[in-house]
């Protein structure tokens, strides 16, 4: 697709009559209104059927909407999903693995991991990266920090 001589988007060919391919993202913006549309929706199908959508998003949901709700829990995975927009697909994957295990079921908290993650990833640019050079702050940086506890307060 174009907008004058400038390519706006990009689709593969579908070989099937009245077939249809459908992007997650395109619904992003939308879902927050309607989040009871999710989970039954077309598009979180082919979401999955093309790895898009991983069984560490899947079990992140399952455990977010098991704690608040379902509506409050699927709120919280369109959060998250927005973050694809941003970062890349594995750190946002990454993110949510560790927030998982720590039992940190918010978007800010899966927000947090990915960048923290993205940030120790190899660099792109001619940022500077910091590495763990002690026995502590290899310790610490493989730990989340809860919010609620108060220990953030003790953080360097």
């Amino acid at each position: 697709m174009f907008d004058g001589r400038t390519e706006i988007a990009q689709h593969e060919r579908l070989l099937t009559k009245s077939g249809s391919r459908l992007e997650l993202d395109h619904y992003l913006e939308a879902l927050p209104r309607k989040p009871g549309a999710l989970p039954g929706a077309t598009v979180l199908e082919q979401a999955r059927a093309a790895g898009q959508f991983t069984p560490i998003h899947e079990a992140w949901w399952t455990a977010a909407c098991n704690a608040p709700g379902d509506t409050a829990g699927t709120r919280a995975l369109i959060e998250v999903l927005l973050l694809h927009w941003h970062m890349r697909h594995d750190h946002v994957v990454a993110g949510l693995a560790a927030a998982l295990q720590a039992g940190a079921l918010t978007a800010d908290a899966a927000a947090l991991e990915a960048r923290r993650i993205a940030d120790n990833d190899e660099p792109t640019s001619a940022k500077p990266r910091r590495r763990a050079t002690t026995e502590a702050d290899r310790a610490g940086a493989a730990t989340v920090t809860s919010l609620t506890s108060g220990a953030w307060r003790n953080c360097p």
